[in-house]
């Protein structure tokens, strides 16, 4: 998680422990510079780490994976921004200069809308008595899972989009970076040779530089489970040691390769295919734009139940740079 994207959680924990803080005091009249205010007040600051270490323990990897922004207006309602494709590279000429190589660009503008995601928690004054008397934080409890809805529902946005909303791209699907699928292997995975394996993975990193005229090199190359249980496994060769996966890390180095569960999903690359992502990992190329992680409303008291909004913005992922991204999907017989 980034420092910007720390700082919000800090924040709106702090919030949220102020609100109880003045909830307990006006419960149990204590002074707000009483002694029991402030042990009270390291109890809740030590449940809201809590909160937070278990929230990102789940599986949320777009949030992990793709660059995030959280520097963006919270009440802007849209986005937009340039998609530029630049093609091209200098070479050496003769001296009548009638053979130097022609560069461009394309420039292209994309806008936005926001997509808010909300969730919500009911408890009852009945229910924050019996908790309290066994030690256990009832409220706390319940925004924890608040926020983790929210988080994922954010997090998926930035992954695929959304189907019911006007952004129904993202990071794993984005129609301007080029499928390289039948460029890379028409072979079924579950019988494919370890050769054919590294042929995969190299020829998709080198397209990003063949695509992009050598402007954009991958840094990064992003599978899921069952291509790498397969690459861990399988030898390069009869006899050796290596594995795929080690001989593409030797053989291609400054390339990380990354397993993403998140690829694991049919409707990402279809029935019995897995994709597989080779980018240029930066937040220049793709990042995920979220005005919002996390904001919790006060308490709204009805007789004797209590019911809490907490809702989250984002605008999903902007690719900046398809061509400095490929996809390729692997066919899973």
């Amino acid at each position: 998680m980034d420092k910007a994207t720390k700082a919000l959680y800090v924040a709106a924990a702090s919030e949220r422990i102020d609100s109880k803080l003045r909830s307990l005091c006006a419960a149990k009249g204590l002074r707000a510079d009483a002694g029991e205010v402030v042990f009270t007040r390291g109890q809740l600051e030590a449940v809201e780490q809590v909160v937070y270490e278990e929230l990102f323990s789940q599986n949320l990897e777009g949030l992990s994976v793709i660059p995030t922004r959280t520097s963006f207006d919270r009440a802007a309602t849209s986005m937009t921004y340039n998609v530029e494709t630049k093609t091209g590279s200098a070479k050496l000429m003769r001296d009548d200069a009638t053979d130097a190589p022609t560069v461009d660009a394309s420039l292209a503008q994309v806008t936005r809308l926001i997509a808010e995601f909300g969730a919500g928690y009911v408890y009852t004054v009945s229910q924050g008595e019996r908790a309290a008397l066994s030690g256990y934080d009832l409220t706390a409890s319940k925004a924890r899972s608040a926020a983790r809805a929210i988080a994922q529902a954010i997090n998926d946005h930035g992954l695929t989009g959304s189907t019911d909303h006007s952004v129904a791209t993202g990071f794993f699907n984005d129609a301007n970076v080029p499928d390289e699928t039948a460029n890379v292997t028409d072979d079924d995975w579950t019988t494919v040779t370890a050769t054919g394996q590294y042929s995969t993975l190299v020829d998709l990193c080198n397209h990003v530089d063949t695509n992009s005229s050598s402007l954009h090199r991958a840094t990064e190359v992003l599978v899921p489970p069952f291509i790498w249980n397969l690459i861990t496994a399988t030898r390069l060769a009869d006899g050796t040691a290596e594995t795929v996966l080690e001989a593409f890390r030797k053989n291609m180095p400054g390339v990380s390769v990354r397993k993403m569960v998140s690829l694991n999903n049919e409707t990402v690359a279809g029935a019995n295919h897995n994709r597989v992502i080779a980018w240029e990992r930066s937040s220049a190329v793709a990042e995920h734009v979220i005005p919002m992680m996390y904001d919790e409303a006060s308490p709204d008291k009805k007789g004797f139940t209590y019911s809490v909004q907490a809702r989250g913005k984002s605008f999903g992922t902007t690719v900046r740079y398809p061509l400095a991204m490929a996809y390729a999907d692997i066919q899973i017989a």
